[in-house]
């Protein structure tokens, strides 16, 4: 069933997939998960032959969840909370507060397709619901296919540069804004590329 599914993805219109949708009218969406305890040092930086080990600041688990969307035309949009996981009130009020209203909103004209995975959050009713009132509309993509949402190789360009930025963040403040940073100071002319990596 779920190669069928991708088969019709990528081989039938919409409403059954995405053949004859344009790249700067697609925002695909998802969320990552962040734990403060990955940010710990396992080794420092000594002389050769002696051992060495530069803790971090942090000493248990505490979960940080992302909600990002990335549009083909440029436009961004991220949420970043410390909360284990996404409901979906929290993608509710994502994509009513962040996408369709609210200072960055998508306009009312050309039609976007929102893409996102078959997470239930996701495709609650009072998410689809709040996405058709505003006009536009929305599509999931195959199960079990990662590859085919572009914002995962976002969140992997994000996860990439904060492994660079480590030794920068000992705190909660410092982690929310080298997120932020990072997220901000994408190349907007890569999300197109991203769409088309991955066959859109």
């Amino acid at each position: 069933i779920n190669i069928v599914r991708a088969f019709n993805f990528w081989n039938q219109p919409f409403p059954f997939g995405c053949v004859g949708l344009l790249v700067p009218n697609l925002i695909d969406m998802d969320e990552a998960g962040f734990w403060l305890e990955k940010f710990n040092r396992s080794y420092a930086v000594v002389k050769k032959g002696q051992r060495g080990v530069a803790p971090g600041p942090y000493g248990h688990a505490e979960k940080w969840t992302i909600i990002a969307a990335i549009c083909g035309d440029g436009r961004r949009w991220i949420t970043m909370e410390k909360v284990p996981g996404t409901t979906a009130e929290k993608f509710h009020g994502f994509v009513h507060g962040k996408i369709l209203t609210g200072p960055e909103a998508i306009a009312a004209a050309p039609t976007m397709t929102l893409l996102w995975d078959n997470l239930r959050a996701h495709s609650s009713a009072m998410v689809t619901n709040a996405v058709l009132a505003s006009g536009h509309q929305y599509l999931a993509r195959p199960p079990y296919r990662p590859c085919d949402g572009p914002i995962e190789y976002v969140f992997n360009v994000v996860e990439q540069e904060l492994r660079v930025r480590i030794g920068g963040i000992q705190n909660e403040n410092d982690l929310y804004r080298e997120v932020m940073n990072i997220f901000g100071g994408l190349d907007p002319t890569s999300f197109a590329r991203h769409f088309a990596h991955c066959g859109y």
